[in-house]
């Protein structure tokens, strides 16, 4: 039997990249910012300091790899999305499942007797990317960012 499992929406952050194959170690982060959190960003990128974001992590500069505003179908933000792709797709990650039936539009996937159907290793940044993007919603505004780090 088939069922689409619809998955936007359904985290409020991702792990995009673990720095090992151990779950509690040492990652890199996707989660939705607002305006306000992107205007306090720009202060501590600015003048220093840190900022509580919404899920309770604690970023520095040092810590934000990317954060503002994002366009998915906007040639520009891909291009400027790559030169990240080995920060959104480490090369040690092995958990990166991605349904093989995901439909980034409609933000689903199609499970078969209760089974997803896809490849443990995903070698295409930009598709990880965009997995793990409707995950947190698709928002217009994102962090990418460096974790642990203080709570």
């Amino acid at each position: 039997m088939r069922r689409v499992i619809n998955i936007l929406g359904k985290r409020k952050s991702q792990v995009l990249s673990r720095f090992n194959d151990e779950l509690y170690v040492p990652c890199v982060m996707l989660e939705a910012i607002t305006k306000e959190l992107e205007d306090k960003i720009d202060t501590i990128i600015k003048y220093g300091g840190s900022v509580k974001l919404d899920t309770g992590a604690v970023v520095t500069k040092s810590d934000i790899y990317v954060y503002g505003d994002i366009n998915i179908n906007s040639k520009s933000d891909i291009q400027y999305l790559s030169k990240f792709r080995k920060v959104i797709l480490n090369s040690n990650n092995r958990f990166t499942f991605i349904p093989s039936s995901f439909d980034y539009k409609n933000g689903t996937y199609t499970e078969i007797d209760g089974i997803a159907k896809g490849s443990p290793f995903q070698s295409d940044y930009l598709e990880w990317f965009k997995y793990n993007y409707c995950l947190i919603g698709k928002p217009k505004k994102i962090i990418i960012y460096h974790y642990p780090n203080r709570r």
